[in-house]
């Protein structure tokens, strides 16, 4: 099932106690909220498409990003993640105690 945002759409294809797999696409020129989670490390494969990534303190750990880039993520690490004018598509897997992470967003 696809779940619309306004930054684009996710599609859960993969959950368990402990694991989520999700397809992830950002509209073009979108971007993420700024946000952290506890308990729960990321991962994220670059599908199609280039944006950037942040990790971390905004104004200091952003990187470009294209198709083939893998990142992680680390629990209570601030990240964002932001589109190209073509959009980005990503594999996002979350491990670790997903019944019990608490996601923590900065802006909306």
């Amino acid at each position: 099932m696809r779940i619309e945002k306004y930054w684009g759409w996710y599609e859960i294809l993969n959950e368990d106690p402990h694991l989520v797999v999700k397809k992830v696409f950002l509209n073009p020129d979108s971007i993420s909220p700024l946000q952290y989670e506890t308990r729960v490390t990321k991962y994220w494969t670059l599908i199609e498409g280039s944006g950037s990534v942040c990790l971390g303190k905004p104004d200091k750990s952003t990187w470009q990003t294209i198709a083939g880039s893998t990142w992680k993520v680390h629990d209570k690490m601030m990240h964002q993640i932001s589109a190209s004018k073509d959009g980005l598509l990503y594999i996002e897997i979350i491990c670790g105690n997903i019944a019990d992470n608490n996601t923590v967003v900065y802006e909306v």
